[in-house]
């Protein structure tokens, strides 16, 4: 096909148009941007030079930006921005014994052009567009030099440049037909003229100076026509050229006719005041490098059917697939038929059929064929009664590669409603699940029975809540699901067992019970305590049982200036040899809020676990502290902020010593200016691993401007410890000029 343009024919055509058309400039403006920063960093271990770095960064851009219109606006408008930018960073790595300078420079183009023509009375509308707005993006940090292992404060040096070379993104869009709204004399005779489309997309990636290289082109074509009322024809053609990798290179084209439109959304057709229907046909032809072409058929046939009392809804789809590399043949054929409806005021109920046939034929094998057969219903009833009752069932039949598959289901459910109780609520229900399997190595069997029940019971004041759930399972049988103990299968059916993950290994029959009692209590507004017991236990053929029994009670406070909220968790589990265990794990979190300028928060955390006679204890606990002060000189304004934080960690174990870790954190920020700061931050660490003490320091001043932003910061660390030993020191300065 001749009828992709190359992009750099789109720039005059712009040119073109702008000159023979009356513009009207609203906005024009000259911007740039100015940015250098140099970061120095120096790392010594154990009194040797580790790392020595120094960085220079500068960036620059400038661009220029106008907007318009054609005559107030009537005929459309347009936007323009051309601007380039340059930048560069040169990077030196000093280590013992070996020097790193990568080093870069990158400069782009940067333009942006948007064309539109749109007449008012004319059924037309052109669109059309270009643009390179990719910046540059400095990297830190990528080279395993500035990586250093045990490092107290991050080196941050350039060490490489994204997003560079040409990434142009180009279009334009044709749209001929009637618009709404055109009801005058002189342009009703357009509403004969079939809405026609032109769509063209071009997009080109090329790099060649990063470490990611890249060199590709991707163009599309689309072209729509509306034939009558809601029948639509499609063509697109997309073509992909990679240059660096051949190989990946395609092109693409796709025919399609039917109700489907330019917005490629589906239409429907009203076949009747109560039925509806959307259809279409598609073929695809994909043709790689070196290859030979494959084709795709897709039809489809969409219907739904309203009635008062009840709604159809049928999806067929039917797929032909042809490679010629391979001279294989895929078919796929989808029936679903999904039925619901309502029966009288108090039942509800609904129906789901599908089939699902694939058929693989290679030109030298056996044909492969799989087919998916289910059925299912749902029925829910008295819905205005005390009770209610609900039942399912499904069957499902699955065939592949030889293997058969019967799924059988069923479902019975009962509830209570508020015409039962406002307080007390009741609920029980029973399932059952049977699982066959046929294979050439014999047959399989599962059986599963589910009861569950529920008895809740809120207070009239809704302040006092109690719930009960009791749970029974038992299966019996080889199950095959992903090795789990458990069989786990898809009830309601809403994917089909092809998806359905088989295990390798079996497991045997067991049951499974358990209990929970649930209580919260809410004594007033944002005050609730509460907590719940749970027993489980496991009994599996040929092994011994299993028993797990939960403790949890917690407690949450939310009201004026202090919040707070405390868990605490019990866990003990028995079982076979080396399985039992016991865990405790505390949680406290806590905020005082003395007045708007000053918070002080708590957290900490508790874990004991215990395991085969050894126990491993964790705890961590932070207290903060922050205090802002604010000045109405010149208008309410931060003047002074404030904060303090101390953390501990220990962390013990049977077969060791305790190792606890303590850190105090100070800072402080001062703003003697609206556009002025000045802030510093200190941090001591210190602990029992080889009695290592950690010392870090930063400090920062800088300004920020509407057109002018700069900063200094300097970090210096060190740690003492028996065989590390390190201090490091990091300046930063940068400024930012916009103008």
């Amino acid at each position: 096909m001749r009828l992709m343009f190359r992009t750099h024919t789109l720039l005059p055509l712009l040119a073109a148009a702008f000159s023979i058309l009356p513009l009207k400039a609203a906005y024009a403006a000259l911007s740039g941007t100015a940015e250098v920063e140099y970061i120095k960093y120096d790392a010594e271990r154990n009194g040797s030079r580790e790392l020595e770095a120094t960085s220079f960064r500068h960036n620059y851009s400038v661009n220029y930006n106008t907007v318009g219109s054609f005559i107030g606006g009537r005929l459309g408008g347009y936007k323009g921005m051309i601007g380039y930018e340059w930048g560069a960073f040169d990077t030196e790595l000093v280590t013992p014994g070996e020097t790193f300078n990568p080093s870069m420079s990158s400069g782009n183009l940067l333009y942006s052009g948007e064309f539109l023509l749109d007449p008012r009375e004319l059924p037309l509308r052109l669109s059309m567009h270009s643009r390179d707005t990719l910046r540059n993006s400095f990297v830190k940090d990528t080279v395993s030099a500035a990586n250093a292992s045990g490092g107290l404060i991050n080196p941050g040096v350039m060490t490489d440049i994204n997003n560079t070379g040409t990434n142009i993104e180009s279009g334009a869009t044709l749209r001929f037909g009637v618009k709404n709204g055109m009801t005058n004399g002189y342009n009703a005779i357009f509403r004969h003229v079939p809405l026609l489309l032109l769509d063209y997309k071009d997009v080109v990636r090329k790099n060649m100076n990063g470490q990611s290289r890249i060199d590709t082109r991707l163009k599309r074509l689309a072209f729509v026509s509306l034939n009558k009322k809601d029948n639509w024809f499609h063509y697109r053609l997309t073509r992909y050229t990679d240059n660096l990798s051949p190989l990946m290179s395609y092109s693409l084209t796709q025919v399609q006719l039917g109700t489907v439109d330019e917005k490629l959304e589906r239409r429907w057709i009203e076949f009747t005041n109560w039925i509806k229907v959307s259809t279409d046909v598609q073929f695809t032809k994909r043709v790689e490098q070196s290859k030979l072409p494959a084709e795709s058929y897709d039809v489809n046939l969409f219907v739904t059917a309203t009635r008062k009392n009840w709604e159809l809804r049928n999806f067929n789809s039917f797929t032909r697939s042809f490679d010629h590399n391979t001279q294989k043949v895929y078919l796929d054929r989808n029936v679903p038929i999904f039925l619901n409806g309502v029966w009288g005021r108090a039942t509800d109920w609904s129906v789901r059929l599908s089939t699902q046939d694939t058929t693989e034929r290679p030109p030298d094998a056996a044909v492969t064929e799989s087919r998916d057969l289910i059925a299912s219903y749902r029925i829910n009833t008295f819905n205005r009664s005390n009770f209610t009752l609900g039942h399912t069932a499904s069957v499902e039949h699955y065939t592949n590669l030889g293997v058969k598959t019967l799924v059988l289901s069923g479902n019975l459910q009962t509830a209570s409603t508020r015409k039962f109780s406002d307080s007390y609520r009741m609920a029980a229900a029973y399932s059952v699940m049977r699982f066959d399997t046929e294979n050439n190595g014999g047959a399989q069997t599962n059986l599963s029975h589910d009861i569950t029940g529920n008895v809740s019971y809120l207070s009239p004041s809704r302040r006092i809540s109690l719930n009960l759930i009791e749970q029974f399972k038992m299966a019996d049988g080889v199950s095959t699901t992903n090795g789990q103990t458990t069989l786990f299968a898809s009830s309601s059916f809403t994917e089909s067992s092809a998806s359905t993950k088989r295990a390798q290994t079996a497991s045997t029959g067991y049951k499974r019970m358990s209990s929970t009692f649930k209580a919260d209590w809410t004594p007033e507004e944002r005050v609730q305590v509460g907590g719940y017991v749970a027993q489980e236990m496991f009994m599996e053929d040929e092994r011994e049982a299993e028993q797990s029994w939960t403790m949890q009670a917690y407690a949450r406070y939310n009201k004026e200036r202090l919040s707070a909220n405390l868990t605490a968790t019990y866990i003990d589990r028995s079982g076979p040899a080396n399985t039992a265990s016991r865990d405790f794990r505390g949680t406290v979190n806590a905020g005082y809020y003395m007045n708007k300028d000053v918070t002080f928060g708590l957290r900490a955390s508790y874990i004991n676990t215990s395991t085969s006679g050894s126990s491993v204890t964790n705890m961590d606990m932070a207290q903060s502290l922050s205090y802002r002060y604010m000045t109405l000189s010149g208008g309410p304004r931060r003047l002074l902020e404030a904060s303090e934080e101390f953390s501990y960690t220990r962390n013990a174990a049977a077969s060791g010593s305790p190792l606890s870790r303590k850190r105090l954190t100070l800072g402080l920020s001062y703003y003697p200016w609206a556009n002025l700061f000045v802030s510093n931050r200190l941090s001591y660490a210190w602990g029992d691993a080889d009695s290592q003490t950690d010392l870090l320091y930063n400090g920062s001043i800088g300004i920020s401007y509407a057109k002018l932003q700069a900063s200094l910061d300097y970090s210096y660390g060190t740690r003492e410890a028996k065989n590390d030993n390190r201090k490091e020191s990091r300046l930063a300065a940068n400024m930012k000029k916009f103008f």
